[in-house]
């Protein structure tokens, strides 16, 4: 996903008084009473030629309410056997915020309800209008309510995005501007990012429906992925609201989409390798290891791995070298060792990780 798309899933403050705000819908290149789309990736003819078995893999459902505010998302994000990675929930307060509900796991169904398994967490997000109803910025806060990520955005004479900087608490900021084509789609998207100093250009092909929106987009990237360009294609099917004879589509009741959730199979939870120094910083709890009795004379250092759960917790512990007369020792310390969740687009992941306990008395 790119800046801009992550990005555009924000809250909303209020613009001045008869100035036309800009949706969801609008900054996701959409027209027309939009209900549901349905994104897929296509394997490219390159990836074909190398043996690929031709198919398409479901990326993310998002719903609509008729207003053109996203209510409900679910992400796939490619898994070939199509399980759901995570589920977003929208609401909508008074003052124009936004909370966004992240389920996961066996809760991607239990929104609202006490079954959940904790499994949930809930942002919160706002943002600011210019003058003209346009999106201006966005400030993003944790579940603890702590700002994070602001993001700010620049318009072209045509009042299309012509720029979006997105600053990490404690990061510079990651940059991506846009160049468009005559029909106003993005034809060129060129960013920066901070956090790994890559620069990445993308550039867009379209095909389109009776609407106006694109049904196939075809992706190539200027970025150098092991040697490689690459080439993406995602094709979209769109769902639109029934307007009766007479009435617009914003004269309707204010009813949000319902996505079919009863077939969703959580994914199997990713689980990510952080280094040593990394994973021992984000400890919450450290224990030191108990000189064994029965081995007073031993000396060295115990290099320990531990497997983390999505909350922290450690569920497994694997003595990688040292000493065997220091191992449990280094192990009974390491079972009680906990650790801040790590968490991937706002999904807590599994961790693997390890410690260094010397014994030097």
């Amino acid at each position: 996903m790119s800046i801009l798309e992550a990005a555009l899933l924000v809250g909303l403050t209020l613009p001045q008084a008869n100035v036309m705000k800009r949706t969801d819908r609008d900054y996701d290149d959409l027209k027309g009473p939009v209900r549901l789309v349905r994104i897929e990736s296509e394997r490219s003819s390159e990836d074909r030629l190398k043996g690929a078995k031709p198919g398409r893999e479901l990326e993310k459902i998002v719903a609509y309410d008729r207003d053109g505010r996203v209510t409900d998302m679910i992400e796939y994000g490619g898994h070939p056997e199509g399980c759901a990675r995570a589920r977003r929930v929208y609401s909508y307060n008074q003052d124009g915020s936004r909370g966004e509900t992240v389920l996961w796991g066996e809760s991607l169904t239990s929104v609202g309800s006490s079954t959940d398994g904790g499994k949930t967490l809930t942002y919160h997000q706002t943002f600011r209008y210019d003058a003209s109803g346009r999106w201006a910025g966005v400030e993003d806060y944790d579940p603890l309510s702590k700002p994070y990520l602001k993001t700010q955005y620049k318009y072209d004479e045509a009042g299309r995005v012509a720029e979006a900087s997105s600053l990490y608490v404690g990061s510079e900021p990651s940059i991506c501007s846009f160049k468009y084509n005559r029909t106003g789609m993005i034809a060129e998207e060129k960013c920066l990012y901070s956090f790994s100093g890559i620069s990445n250009t993308t550039y867009y092909d379209y095909e389109v429906d009776s609407q106006g929106n694109w049904i196939r987009r075809t992706a190539s990237s200027a970025a150098v992925v092991g040697g490689k360009k690459t080439v993406t294609v995602f094709l979209r099917q769109i769902e639109y609201f029934q307007v009766a004879a007479g009435k617009r589509a914003d004269e309707h009741s204010k009813e949000g989409s319902v996505l079919e959730l009863s077939n969703l199979t959580p994914c199997a939870p990713l689980v990510v390798r952080k280094s040593g120094g990394t994973f021992q910083e984000s400890a919450t709890k450290r224990v030191l290891p108990h000189y064994p009795a029965d081995a007073p004379e031993v000396r060295g250092s115990v290099l320990v791995q531990i497997s983390t759960d999505e909350t922290g917790k450690v569920i497994d512990v694997k003595t990688i070298s040292g000493p065997s007369e220091l191992r449990r020792a280094a192990e009974e310390a390491a079972r009680q060792w906990e650790f801040k969740p790590t968490l991937l687009s706002k999904v807590p992941v599994r961790v693997i990780g390890t410690i260094t306990f010397n014994f030097n008395r």
